[in-house]
């Protein structure tokens, strides 16, 4: 998975706090209500999360806080191959683990993680680097747990003055519903596709429809 620059993470500093560009907050509602149902009634107390890819330190900083909030004690692991916002997540909770890793190949055991969330990393990725990124959550994915995260698709793409910027500024890629459904079911896995409004829509985004993928391993 190649690296993205050092301009996007920057910018993303600054424009996130004013509401330009998008966090986990905007899609914590769904992600939020997947954890609870998920493991509401399993017996659990610690969840063990990764958090794949992150554009500052809020969006991991905000999951941690959800899942206490949910009543749970959870253990944060953060890859991502930029170091500026490991390094500022570790200065922010040195709790979390933040490790420079390509999510494309990652070197936790098989079922080791409860949940594994991310919102719009596949949209910085083709869909060839999904499939192997796909193959890995669903390796190290517990056989109880669930991945949730949020996406841009070609359905709910919409061309307009946002898009044409945003995408020329950090290359987007938009694959369909079925190619996500595809992808899943190569790494044995159930998919479940759910489309929601943001509340606040980010002024830089070209859409207040997003996409949700909820998946868990075929047992």
């Amino acid at each position: 998975m190649a690296e993205i620059g050092k301009f996007y993470h920057l910018s993303y500093e600054v424009l996130q706090p004013l509401g330009f560009v998008g966090s986990w907050e905007i899609s914590k509602e769904q992600h939020v209500d997947v954890i609870r149902r998920t493991f509401s009634n399993n017996g659990k107390h610690d969840l063990s999360v990764l958090y794949l890819g992150t554009a500052t330190a809020k969006n991991p900083l905000d999951v941690k806080d959800a899942i206490s909030e949910l009543g749970y004690a959870s253990d944060i692991t953060v890859v991502d191959l930029a170091s500026r916002p490991l390094r500022k997540l570790h200065k922010k909770d040195s709790t979390v683990k933040a490790i420079k890793l390509d999510a494309c190949s990652v070197p936790f055991s098989d079922s080791s993680f409860d949940v594994v969330t991310t919102d719009f990393l596949f949209n910085m990725c083709s869909l060839e680097q999904c499939e192997k990124i796909v193959g890995e959550i669903g390796r190290v994915l517990t056989p109880d747990g669930v991945t949730t995260m949020t996406v841009f698709t070609k359905e709910n793409h919409v061309n307009n003055a946002q898009s044409f910027l945003i995408n020329n500024l950090s290359r987007k890629h938009f694959a369909s519903e079925w190619d996500w459904i595809r992808v899943f079911d190569k790494a044995g896995m159930n998919l479940d596709i759910q489309v929601f409004k943001a509340r606040r829509k980010p002024f830089l985004y070209h859409t207040d429809h997003f996409t949700q993928l909820i998946a868990r391993r075929r047992i």
